[in-house]
């Protein structure tokens, strides 16, 4: 320990021109003050338990660390809530249908001023009131695995905003086939299907979502199931560039329907019946 009078930091290894020599407890005395103690908790990437020890700090120095033994319940979501800020919503039970919830409640909070801004920002950012309650009984990451964090990410809305989700940024979109097809939100181009041309017909114009405001984007495909025309206004499509699109499909595949009046025909099926 040293009394320094007079350093220079410089650029890698600096220089004490002027100190004196003091003992630990001669300088802890002095320093007393400033001295705090803190619990600190963190989980161990190998064993995925919770490790804590209380350390006895002046500033940024570390003057002593004990082991704590006995780990309080709380610890484990004092910890989580520091992880999960530091690697983002990935290490809860994050799954692919926690992505396509949020992208749906995303989009519709952009287009509908009442309705809540959600993002994982601002997931990440509000964990101690949406995620970290519900843990009280989770104390390892094996445990956290299990919980259904959908549910509770869901729970950020009322029960009337996710009656509105449901209507207004719906999973799937019925073709007049009867057909169940999924929406993909897509935060560039907006809600859009990939389905079958044929299945369309007697969609006489393009649904929309968000209250009206925004119609469905179609990614209309040929019976090889490759795109062939993409629209947001299935109004125009038929009365258009659908004839340009069926002249070009005809040579190409024969046996199925491309009719002359696309507004008469039933969906269903593409190839032509016998």
């Amino acid at each position: 320990w040293l009394v320094i009078a007079d350093c220079d930091a410089q650029k890698k290894e600096g220089r004490i021109y002027s100190a004196a020599a003091i003992d630990k407890a001669s300088a802890l005395e002095v320093l007393s003050e400033h001295i705090n103690e803190e619990e600190r908790f963190e989980i161990n990437p190998k064993t995925q338990k919770i490790t804590g020890s209380m350390q006895t700090r002046i500033g940024a120095i570390t003057i002593d660390s004990q082991v704590i033994s006995n780990i309080p319940n709380d610890a484990f979501t004092q910890c989580l809530a520091q992880l999960v800020k530091k690697q983002g919503l990935s290490v809860l039970n994050w799954t692919q249908q926690c992505d396509d919830w949020l992208a749906r409640a995303s989009w519709l909070g952009q287009h509908l001023e009442n309705f809540p801004s959600l993002s994982k920002q601002s997931l990440i950012d509000d964990i101690e009131t949406w995620l970290l309650p519900y843990l009280s009984s989770v104390s390892s990451m094996n445990a956290l695995k299990k919980v259904n964090i959908l549910e509770l990410v869901k729970s950020c809305l009322d029960w009337n905003d996710q009656q509105r989700i449901e209507s207004e940024a719906p999973t799937h979109y019925q073709t007049p086939s009867q057909k169940r097809v999924p929406i993909r939100y897509d935060s560039d181009q907006g809600p859009t299907v990939s389905v079958v041309l044929q299945e369309v017909f007697g969609e006489l114009s393009s649904p929309t979502l968000a209250e009206g405001r925004v119609p469905l984007r179609f990614e209309l495909l040929s019976p090889a199931r490759r795109p062939i025309q993409t629209t947001s206004d299935l109004a125009n499509f038929w009365n258009s560039s659908y004839f340009e699109v069926a002249k070009g499909m005809k040579g190409r595949y024969p046996k199925h329907r491309w009719p002359d009046k696309p507004l008469e025909e039933k969906a269903g099926r593409s190839i032509k019946r016998k």
